[in-house]
């Protein structure tokens, strides 16, 4: 419960932080810099604090393939930006950042990372990041999103992934197949999948989240608090259990079973036969068939 409470504080937190930061003109020339890169795993990306007009946003990272096999990363922004932001590789981790207390006045700020295979990645201060074929790797991949920020994928195929987000952030795929996965949203954040193919998923949101996805699943289990929504009413699924609370919503197409528990005015939707639900509702919950 501590967990979800502080997930759920993080978006306004986020705000409020922004606000402490000074602003900072940055002039200059759009001008590139590239950076070589030795042989890294894990990317973190923080503090790039951008604002144009009324809108405040972050760095955008694009993971990228060529056929020079060369590990690099290339920025292109102001002069004075570039001079302010720090590529760095501390172990098999690269970290790209800027200074916490500065905002910078600026359109845009982009860094291509190229070559690069990651199966972790932290992503703070409204980032946004679009991960091509092949960046990431295909065993275990760890996502952990804060503060408004998004990643974005075509297709991955791979055997577990864990995805924490936080603070209305966003992830979005086109495909993905994999054994084992587990999404932990809070703080109005979301996850939107085309096509997902799973054997088990599991999970957990808080704070108005959603989680929307179509596809495949053998077995899904669920937490969702707050207001949350969880529509996977276009997922083929064998077993569906766990809890849904605090006027959240659930949306669920079962072969199998399903056995849900629903409090706090919540509702579920579903698609299946009736005599294999196993639910129980109080706090003005109530059970539909989706049409």
């Amino acid at each position: 419960m501590k967990k979800r409470i502080l997930g759920f504080l993080s978006l306004p937190l986020f705000f409020l932080v922004g606000c402490t930061n000074k602003d900072v003109a940055v002039s200059g020339t759009i001008t590139t810099k590239e950076v070589e890169i030795e042989d890294v795993s894990s990317l973190e990306v923080y503090n790039i604090n951008l604002k144009s007009g009324f809108s405040s946003f972050g760095a955008k990272i694009v993971c990228i393939n060529d056929d020079t096999k060369k590990k690099r990363a290339v920025i292109t922004a102001s002069s004075d930006l570039i001079e302010k932001v720090s590529i760095k590789e501390s172990g098999a981790t690269l970290k790209i950042s800027a200074s916490s207390h500065e905002r910078y006045l600026t359109d845009s700020c982009e860094i291509y990372l190229y070559n690069c295979v990651f199966n972790s990645i932290n992503l703070a201060s409204a980032t946004q990041m679009i991960a091509n074929d092949g960046t990431l790797r295909e065993d275990k991949l760890d996502i952990d999103l804060k503060g408004a920020s998004s990643l974005e994928i075509n297709k991955l195929s791979l055997n577990e992934i864990d995805v924490e987000l936080s603070g209305a952030s966003s992830f979005k795929a086109s495909k993905i197949e994999l054994n084992d996965a587990s999404f932990d949203l809070s703080g109005a954040s979301n996850v939107q999948i085309e096509s997902l193919i799973a054997d088990d998923i599991e999970l957990s949101l808080a704070g108005a989240s959603s989680f929307k996805a179509s596809g495949s699943v053998d077995k899904i289990e669920v937490d969702a608090s707050g207001a949350s929504k969880v529509d996977m009413i276009n997922v083929s699924s064998s077993k569906v259990s766990g809890h849904l609370s605090g006027a959240s919503s659930g949306y669920f197409s079962f072969r199998g079973s399903l056995k849900l528990d629903l409090s706090g005015a919540s509702t579920l939707y579903y698609l299946g036969d009736s005599s294999s639900l196993d639910v129980s509702t109080s706090g003005g919950s109530s059970v539909k068939k989706y049409n």
